[in-house]
């Protein structure tokens, strides 16, 4: 607040502040220049922007000067890169170029790692047990029991989401996972708006539909461009919920709108009028479940949210093909009926139909191939980091395991083997269940973060140039935290085993096992995490929650900063 307020009135002694949020980065050129110049007046020989960006540099090349010594002109607070949508390598590049001027400081944040910025790091701790209690007591909401959930709201975001969700709604909240959190929360936003409504009000149908089958739709299609929409993307998305709603078929997903389909459509009695209705009067205006950037671009109102309403969308778009296809196996049959077709061959026709399709085979093995492969690296970096944190005195250990994590690994593999699993509804050919996507990428995202985590404190594993006693407490903290940090990421990549790999292989064994085999053995290779595999019984979220507070444990020992300055 003290920044907010420093704001309001320019000083010529003081460094300006400027806030610039990224969400609505677009891969342009010179995007933090030219919204800094946006609130600037410029010199009347100024014609140019490129002349203004000039003038800009220069002006924040040299620092204020003052009693105090040298401060910055500028201090700028960049929020969000992970936001940032297309290419990020001009934003970045921009960044470090101010950051090298000594007129400017910069603070950014961020939901995951850049490692090309060379900035100093600082991971926001979660709330305390103790804090999330005072605030939901402050609040007069209950605390909840279940300790998973309770954990979660240390999340100061899903903390918020609680509160709003309990203040518009019942104190006594009794939800148990994150994902009947934000049920919960668009329930909430749904009976708030609809106690505004008179009791014989036809728009709650028009808010119900907004919500759970319009802004579904919406986030799943950001989700696949990556990217914010502006209008015309949008009205193409609403153009087909518009088109279900006059089909039959959506009364078997929403059986509660049988007799309402007039009323949620309204006077409006084309998609684009509707679009202007459904979009910009609930879910923009009055909901706030999107917002707008000054580019005219809607984006959901958080990551968090659009992912939840990204699973919501492909229940809802699977459980309608389904019954799509239900309907059009009925018309087979009296097809069948009337034109003498062999009734002992409709069962079939009904089971081919019904039954979900099969990923092509080649394609699934690939895709298998490549998350044993991801999680077999996986295992390997917790095994060379287990074995180093005990002979940390070992030089050729250290120098293997940090040539092991510097190998070049992405997502972009794994994202490519998953695109080719279509449909997207489809199921695997040995377990017959649908590929658990968000697993599958999330393991593969997995042994990338893990292997940069672990690069910076194993270059200073084996520290030895203390100038004081704190130093060496300092060295074995680092090694007990740095173990239990592997150990929780162990248990994290467990578990997507179970729930990714196992059900698969299960499944294999019966039709192929000598493919099966194969895996398995590479797989058992790694006996201490097999183990941990066999053991990882909890849900997801305990799991990665342990892993949260050994990261936030790990980043606090000051160590790894002063071996840096030193050997600077």
């Amino acid at each position: 607040s003290a920044a907010y307020d420093s704001m309001r009135e320019y000083s010529p002694y003081e460094p300006a502040i400027a806030y610039i949020p990224l969400y609505d980065y677009h891969g342009e050129d010179s995007y933090i220049k030219n919204r800094l110049l946006e609130n600037l007046w410029l010199k009347p020989h100024t014609d140019t922007m490129e002349a203004a960006r000039q003038e800009l540099i220069r002006l924040l090349s040299l620092p204020l000067q003052g009693r105090y010594g040298e401060r910055p002109k500028l201090i700028l607070l960049l929020d969000g890169l992970n936001e940032a949508s297309g290419d990020a390598s001009l934003l970045l590049q921009e960044m470090q170029e101010l950051a090298s001027l000594n007129g400017v400081r910069i603070c950014v944040s961020s939901r995951s790692e850049f490692g090309q910025l060379p900035f100093d790091r600082i991971c926001l701790q979660g709330l305390s047990q103790q804090q999330v209690g005072k605030v939901l007591s402050n609040m007069g909401i209950l605390k909840p029991e279940n300790q998973d959930l309770s954990r979660l709201l240390e999340t100061p975001l899903m903390l918020a989401i609680f509160i709003q969700t309990a203040l518009n709604g019942d104190h006594r909240l009794k939800i148990e996972s994150k994902d009947a959190l934000l049920e919960k929360y668009l329930s909430a936003v749904k009976e708030k708006e609809i106690r505004k409504l008179s009791a014989d009000s036809d728009e709650r149908w028009r808010i119900e539909t907004a919500i759970y089958f319009v802004l579904p739709s919406i986030a799943k299609e950001m989700s696949l461009k990556k990217d914010a929409m502006d209008d015309t993307s949008l009205l193409s998305v609403v153009k087909k919920c518009y088109k279900r709603l006059n089909n039959d078929t959506i009364f078997k997903v929403f059986p509660e709108w049988i007799g309402y389909r007039d009323v949620i459509i309204g006077e409006e009695k084309n998609p684009e009028a509707w679009y202007g209705r459904i979009v910009h009067n609930l879910l923009w205006r009055r909901l706030g479940l999107l917002v707008k950037d000054n580019r005219g671009q809607y984006r959901i109102s958080h990551e968090i949210i659009g992912e939840y309403l990204v699973q919501l969308y492909d229940k809802i778009d699977r459980y309608y093909k389904r019954r799509k296809a239900a309907s059009t196996c009925m018309i087979i049959m009296l097809c069948a009926l009337t034109t003498g077709l062999c009734l002992k061959t409709i069962p079939g026709i009904l089971e081919e139909m019904l039954s979900p399709l099969v990923y092509d085979v080649n394609a699934a093995s690939a895709a298998l191939s490549n998350a044993v492969a991801v999680y077999a690296d996986c295992a390997r970096q917790y095994e060379m980091m287990h074995d180093l944190v005990e002979r940390y005195d070992n030089p050729q250990s250290k120098e293997e395991t940090l040539r092991y994590l510097k190998q070049e690994r992405d997502t972009e593999l794994s994202i490519s083997y998953l695109e080719n699993l279509v449909p997207e509804d489809g199921v695997m050919p040995w377990s017959r269940q649908p590929i658990d996507r968000e697993a599958y990428l999330a393991l593969a995202q997995l042994r990338v973060d893990d292997a940069l985590k672990y690069v910076q404190f194993v270059k200073c594993i084996d520290y030895k140039e203390f100038d004081e006693r704190n130093e060496t407490d300092y060295l074995a903290q680092m090694h007990e935290q740095l173990m239990n940090l592997v150990e929780c990421d162990a248990y994290v990549a467990g578990k997507y085993y179970r729930l990714l790999l196992e059900p698969e292989l299960v499944a294999m064994r019966q039709s192929d096992p000598t493919e099966c085999n194969n895996y398995m053995r590479l797989i058992a290779s790694y006996g201490e995490m097999w183990e941990i595999v066999e053991d990882s019984n909890a849900d997801i979220i305990v799991y990665e929650e342990k892993q949260r507070q050994a990261w936030n444990q790990l980043q606090a020992n000051p160590l790894p900063i002063i071996a840096n300055n030193k050997a600077e």
